[in-house]
């Protein structure tokens, strides 16, 4: 109980955070193991959670609480998180260093990149920017969810362990969205527009979202290594991991818009009423020109895209009482999460609890820290981490999340 009491402090009087992976599933003594995994948070380096609650909670969004937000962007801003579920089973083959996997998974990924005059035109409209030219280039969304069956082999000895999985991946649901160069004019009364767009939207067939909708098929590569060392006078375990190696082809049957034009507005003179009224070409023009510049930039057929992968490198070290200390290095593709490095420190109370802090720079945020707590026994093992709480105390810092692990060996 005292150790219960002594986590649950540290838990509570810390701020906390991470954006990496757990600790890899490998091949372990027994004959066998399953894992339950489940993982879900986002980060941002200027949105913050302040803002973000009132958005998702509030009906409507109070003015001072969009000035507070659209006065903290600096430039180009970062938003996105991840979230994955998954369930791992291994079975050590009888007199052998080698074991089978099987792994089943539901995974989703969100990342964007916008500029404060493009939040501005979204949560302001197009008022604030009246007689100058609101710059929205280089913004981008991505959205994208599937899910996994994969088998694979493990393999271990004293020191070492390494373990690789191949999957199908059954795509979901994918839409994404490039704004390569984009401005917006507002004359000083608001009778023209001006806009001058160069960019691309693509979405799957939006009948078809719900869990697990074959909208495309590819496959992923998952692969994981272990050593165990002496150095320093401790023991140490350097981990490797690369997860969602992979591609999907999406189905042809969403849209794709490839947009590259000049379009200009400028408001109905009353001179123009008097003439739809005597001759109703006025009308008929206006709707065939709108009607043949939007069906020019739609088309379809097939999309195809990476998976929003990872590649981690840790090294930690493994004391049997007292500080451990650790750390480690995410680099991340086909989103737009910044690299994640952090440092970590963790108190072993003993073979069977441990609980630790660390402070990272990267993903999709700024500074940030985190805590977690692990339970090890013969057959179960359980681990807890908190990510990005100090958004909950600092209400402009943006982010949130926790990840949750249960691990049950059987033959031991």
């Amino acid at each position: 109980m005292k150790r219960l009491i002594i986590i649950g402090l540290l838990i509570l009087g810390n701020t906390l955070q991470a954006q990496h992976l757990d600790a890899a599933f490998l091949p372990r003594e027994g004959r066998g193991s399953v894992r339950l995994s489940s993982y879900g948070g986002f980060a941002s380096d200027g949105i913050g959670n302040a803002f973000v609650g009132d958005l998702l909670f509030d009906d409507v969004l109070a003015a001072d609480r969009i000035d507070d937000q659209v006065g903290r962007l600096e430039g180009s801003t970062l938003f996105g998180g991840d979230y994955r579920s998954e369930l791992h089973a291994s079975l050590t083959l009888k007199a052998s260093p080698w074991s089978f996997r099987v792994n089943l998974g539901d995974v989703g990924h969100l990342s964007t990149r916008f500029g404060e005059d493009l939040f501005g035109l979204v949560f302001k409209g197009n008022r604030s920017f009246a007689g100058s030219t609101a710059t929205l280039s280089e913004g981008s969304f991505k959205w994208t969810r599937y899910q996994k069956l994969g088998i694979g082999a493990g393999w271990q000895d004293v020191a070492t362990a390494f373990a690789v999985d191949l999957s199908f991946i059954n795509g979901q649901q994918h839409i994404t969205a490039e704004l390569d160069r984009a401005t917006l004019y507002t004359s000083e009364i608001g009778d023209t527009l001006r806009a001058d767009v160069n960019a691309r939207f693509g979405a799957t067939d939006s009948t078809g979202g719900t869990f697990a909708a074959h909208n495309g098929g590819g496959v992923g590569l998952d692969m994981s290594f272990e050593r165990c060392f002496a150095a320093l006078q401790s023991d140490w375990e350097v981990q490797v991991q690369v997860r969602d190696l992979g591609w999907v082809q999406w189905h042809p049957g969403g849209e794709v818009w490839n947009i590259d034009t000049i379009i200009e507005f400028t408001g109905i003179e009353v001179n123009d009423f008097s003439q739809f009224g005597e001759n109703n070409t006025f009308g008929a023009d206006l709707n065939d020109s709108v009607s043949a510049a939007t069906s020019a930039w739609k088309g379809g057929g097939t999309q195809e895209s990476y998976l929003p992968g990872w590649a981690q490198f840790t090294v930690r070290q493994r004391v049997d009482k007292g500080v451990e200390m650790g750390m480690g290095v995410v680099w991340r593709w086909a989103t737009q999460a910044k690299t994640y490095a952090w440092l970590e420190s963790a108190y072993r109370f003993n073979e069977n609890w441990l609980a630790g802090a660390e402070l990272g720079y990267g993903g999709f945020g700024k500074v940030q820290v985190g805590l977690g707590a692990e339970y090890t026994a013969n057959a179960l093992s359980a681990s807890l981490r908190i990510m990005n709480a100090q958004g909950l105390i600092v209400s402009s810092s943006g982010g949130l999340g926790a990840s949750l692990g249960v691990l049950y060996r059987f033959g031991m």
